[in-house]
């Protein structure tokens, strides 16, 4: 079967201008935001319906089939391209950051142009031609314009449609499925740790205020309009290098004269840190140093007093509490944050060394056990995520 191929503008018309279109002003008409348009190409998911006074100017308009291309960055790159379907009376309104493709009849079908632009090496190769500022860049249609498209004959294009489609839906429920493969692994790590400190013979085990057990530590930044302090080798641990676990590298690193401006301490390995401030998203997480490192102010650094209390145990017993450090803070609702007194009052869990070694034992076996299950999920996942383009490229290769 002969396939030849054409510029995309010989096969459809880009951006077309809008006719004089007659409707009543307060005629309910499809918008279609680009927040309503999914990513990867999964179509519109959020089309609204609105009167067409607050539609008929300053928006761009489409019809039912045509192919919408969002031409800024990042929404091009994350694939915010669908065709339009189901419209109010056949017609819509959306996003001006939209180019419009619209099909030549009894040449090319909608879906056929959908995925070629969906491609990979289409929507790479559009970001050597943005045009605008940083942030704000976005695909000129000449670049869309431009491109040559395959093109098998009419009824060819809609049986390898039909195939990719019903391909990349299976792929989109394998995706799907180790997505939640990979959630619910993370949220195995909490249960593990929550199950050993909140219930069962833990509540049985004497408690004493954390700062009985522990000395505290404060941090310091340094002078930020000094950029030189800040590349040194000294590791400087902030709330966004905490994530539950071992801390073995920063974001950011400071000098030796930096450290001596925050006059805080050189802390050794096995220091427990947990975070501050930052809000509901960040109070309350956790890391334990694998280095040698200092901190900023936002994180409260917590040495065990061993052998009468185990690092990793406080840590694990932190990582259980964390949804319930909210209640604990000081500070508005807006702005919540817990400081170092509070952080020395809280009732933290005391019971034998030996109780604490075996609970350690325990959850280091089994979060060794989730951290492989979810790694293996993530990997399949990965590979999954692989596939869709290599059917489309396939399919525009004359395979599928």
């Amino acid at each position: 079967m002969t396939w030849h191929s054409s510029r995309l503008a010989d096969v459809c018309e880009l951006n077309p201008r809008r006719p004089r279109i007659e409707r009543d002003d307060d005629t309910l008409t499809s918008f279609v935001s680009m927040s309503a348009v999914a990513e990867e190409g999964l179509g519109i998911v959020g089309a609204r319906l609105r009167p067409y006074a607050e539609l008929r100017k300053g928006y761009t308009w489409f019809l039912e089939g045509d192919v919408l291309f969002a031409k800024i960055t990042p929404c091009m790159q994350n694939a915010k391209h669908a065709v339009a379907r189901d419209m109010r009376d056949g017609i819509g309104f959306g996003s001006t950051e939209f180019h419009v493709l619209r099909a030549k009849p009894g040449t090319v079908a909608p879906e056929w142009i959908h995925y070629f632009v969906l491609q990979p090496r289409v929507l790479n190769g559009a970001e050597s031609f943005f045009s605008g500022s940083v942030g704000q860049q976005r695909v000129p249609e000449s670049y869309l314009a431009g491109l040559e498209i395959p093109l098998p004959p009419l009824d060819e294009q809609l049986r390898i449609i039909a195939s990719v489609r019903e391909r990349l839906a299976a792929v989109e429920r394998a995706r799907q499925a180790a997505k939640e493969r990979v959630e619910a692994a993370r949220g195995l790590e909490g249960s593990l740790a929550r199950a050993v400190f909140l219930g069962g013979e833990a509540t049985s085990w004497p408690q004493k205020p954390l700062g009985e057990l522990t000395r505290l530590v404060s941090g310091g930044t340094p002078p930020r309009g000094e950029p030189a302090l800040f590349r040194g080798f000294i590791p400087w641990v902030k709330t966004l290098d905490l994530n539950g676990r071992e801390v073995l590298d920063t974001e950011e690193k400071i000098t030796q004269e930096a450290f001596e401006t925050i006059r805080g301490e050189l802390l050794p390995v096995g220091t427990v840190m947990v975070a501050m401030y930052g809000g509901k998203g960040t109070i309350g997480k956790s890391g334990i140093l694998g280095i040698q490192a200092c901190t900023n102010q936002a994180v409260c650094s917590i040495l065990p007093n061993e052998p009468e209390f185990v690092g990793r145990f406080l840590l694990y017993w932190l990582n259980a509490i964390r949804p319930h450090w909210m209640k604990f803070s000081g500070g508005n609702r807006r702005d919540p944050n817990i400081n170092k007194a509070i952080v020395a009052q809280m009732p933290a869990p005391a019971p034998p060394i030996a109780v604490q070694v075996e609970a350690v034992r325990y959850l280091d076996a089994g979060l060794g056990s989730v951290a492989a299950t979810r790694a293996s999920a993530k990997a399949e996942l990965s590979a999954i995520e692989a596939l869709p383009a290599a059917l489309l490229r396939k399919a525009f290769e004359g395979g599928a």
